[in-house]
């Protein structure tokens, strides 16, 4: 590599580059997904913005860094300070008109995140606000990715709650890497990524979705079971309950049942057919004995226990698992994160401080993953997760802060 070029890896911090797509990624599997198309141009924006925001850090702080970190490119002589800002103008009109490729609430997106990125480095960086704008932007980035499906769900919105709170987090740690830090701020940092990660391990509630046949849209369990029922029975109107419903019982004995459970209910609950009783007592025990018909007469993996299976009375089926692949990112993110942390309780010095946002940086993308495999994101979380290695490796060479 020559001086030149190395010299512009370092101004645009080439490795914590790859710790940006996961954003979107992230995003756009919580969405629902979108076309490979569209998600390699948001992350393609989101990449030009993150090196725009580098590009003008550097010729922000230029004069700083003549006196803490002389060997950055600008104070060092080897790009001029122009050119870094013009870079980083390029950048941000290359990031905007990409996102603006992948639709009008992707651009609106994008302009948030320069916007936020630009007054973090132009005036709030040294403020208590500081933090506050980094993450805002990190989070705006995950919602970039769950624009490109052309919708922003509010699972989008908690995912990238997590990743802000990591990155006000790093942002903190961020500011004491040049004359250290009194032992609170690693210790705080560290609890925080502890409660991040405790976060990743919480049982969730399934998505309400899976994935068509066709792999072009999302359809939740339930419209799938209203398709599959009776003519007569979709027509009922909206806003008109069944009649076990609103005595307070479960669904019809018919709604998703087999037609012989469905026809023995009705011969042991006669008020069930038209022209039946509707006492309240009747109508408990119906709602009792549909719910154990369907638990018998469902086999595993059928509309009972599909992503968007109901209960009786409507509320939507939990799960109080955490998968493997989960609990394998939310473990990688606390093992690259908290080591460096905990050294700096230690020690809190500069150099300690600066490991633990190089840790930080890193552990974005396992964070990534876990957020991916809560969405059910398949191979892109694995996919994440050894990018890590790759940025491990070339943060050894070229310093990702």
């Amino acid at each position: 590599m020559s001086p030149t070029a190395r010299a512009w890896v370092e101004l645009l911090r080439g490795p914590a580059a790859l710790t940006v797509p996961g954003d979107i990624i992230a995003g756009a599997v919580t969405a629902g997904g979108a076309p490979p198309r569209r998600i390699a141009m948001a992350a393609g924006a989101s990449v030009c913005l993150y090196w725009s925001g580098m590009a003008l850090n550097d010729w922000a702080d230029r004069e700083l860094d003549a006196v803490e970190r002389p060997e950055r490119p600008l104070p060092s002589g080897r790009i001029p300070p122009r050119a870094a800002f013009g870079a980083a103008a390029a950048l941000t009109a290359a990031g905007l008109g990409l996102a603006a490729a992948c639709g009008r609430t992707a651009a609106t997106t994008a302009t948030a995140v320069a916007a936020t990125a630009w007054a973090y480095n132009l005036g709030l960086k040294n403020t208590p606000a500081g933090p506050a704008a980094m993450a805002t932007a990190r989070s705006l980035n995950v919602l970039l990715g769950a624009a490109t499906s052309g919708d922003t769900p509010p699972t989008a919105l908690r995912r990238s709650a997590l990743a802000a709170a990591h990155t006000f987090t790093l942002t903190t740690v961020s500011r004491h890497e040049v004359g250290g830090a009194p032992r609170a701020v690693p210790l705080a940092a560290a609890a925080a990524t502890t409660t991040i990660a405790a976060a990743l391990l919480l049982p969730r509630r399934r998505e309400r979705e899976a994935r068509s046949a066709s792999g072009s849209g999302l359809t939740t369990a339930a419209s799938a079971r209203k398709r599959a029922l009776p003519r007569n029975a979709s027509r009922r109107k909206a806003g008109s309950p069944s009649r076990a419903l609103r005595l307070g019982g479960g669904t019809p004995p018919s709604d998703g049942l087999p037609a012989v459970a469905a026809r023995a209910l009705s011969r042991a609950w006669p008020e069930s057919a038209p022209g039946g009783g509707r006492s309240a007592v009747a109508a408990h025990r119906r709602g009792a004995a549909v719910a154990s018909a369907r638990r018998s007469t469902c086999p595993e993996g059928t509309l009972r226990d599909a992503p968007g299976a109901v209960s009786p009375v409507g509320a939507p089926a939990r799960s109080l698992r955490v998968t493997w692949p989960e609990a394998i990112c939310a473990v990688a993110y606390a093992a690259t994160a908290l080591p460096p942390l905990v050294r700096a309780v230690r020690e809190p010095t500069g150099g300690r401080m600066r490991q633990g946002v190089v840790g930080g940086l890193n552990a974005m993308l396992p964070l990534q993953a876990a957020l991916v495999a809560r969405a059910g994101g398949g191979l892109a979380a694995p996919a994440l997760l050894a990018t890590l290695l790759a940025a491990k490796r070339l943060s050894r060479k070229v310093t990702p802060t």
